[in-house]
């Protein structure tokens, strides 16, 4: 199946605005809800989010072949100007969002699950999971169907990725930041560490 841009984008569109719509009414996920957050799969590969939007004629700085991508990139900024409320916080981001573009490539499931499924025939049971780039929760969705007692903690860099993990596992400890600040207290914590 091919890479379908436009559906990649109204996909990580319609999550965005959900995980605003959650955190602006500090409330959980509704399961449709949820449906809607796990469809996100970040930006890696979209270079059309790195083109000029938001003045008369901007169109004309972008390429023909991503041109009929304009209007979901000028919506993508709409909504996140008013999800994050101040200039500052939209700056931020926009900039994790283009510093994503090279990095947002997503672990599989089949290839989690695979892991997974090793673990197990060794009897290994995790009960201090470490994800230092967690992207929307490929390892913590297995980890916790297959590891329920485990404790999870989940790095992730990009602002808007970790916005929907976040939303998606409420309960585990997410930080929206990147894995090398882990503090030294951490050291020897984690029994299984796991990432692409």
């Amino acid at each position: 199946m091919a890479f379908n841009q436009r559906a990649h984008l109204r996909d990580n569109i319609d999550a965005i605005k959900t995980a605003f719509l959650l955190e602006k009414e500090q409330r959980a996920a509704t399961p449709e809800e949820r449906m809607i957050l796990e469809k996100y799969a970040g930006f890696g590969g979209i270079k059309a989010v790195l083109s000029p939007v938001g003045h008369p004629g901007d169109e004309r700085y972008w390429t023909k072949s991503d041109l009929d991508l304009f209007p979901l990139v000028t919506e993508l900024h709409e909504v996140l100007k008013e999800g994050a409320g101040n200039e500052a916080e939209y700056k931020c981001c926009v900039s994790s969002l283009k510093n994503s573009i090279l990095t947002a490539f997503y672990t599989p499931p089949e290839i989690v699950n695979t892991m997974v499924e090793a673990l197990k025939e060794q009897n290994i049971v995790p009960t201090q999971f470490l994800d230092p780039s967690a992207g929307t929760g490929a390892f913590p969705f297995a980890f916790k169907q297959h590891f329920p007692q485990s404790e999870n903690t989940f790095f992730e860099k990009d602002l808007l990725t970790g916005k929907i993990l976040s939303q998606l596992y409420p309960k585990d400890s997410i930080r929206t930041e990147g894995f090398e600040n882990i503090e030294n207290r951490y050291s020897g914590r984690f029994d299984i560490a796991a990432s692409n």
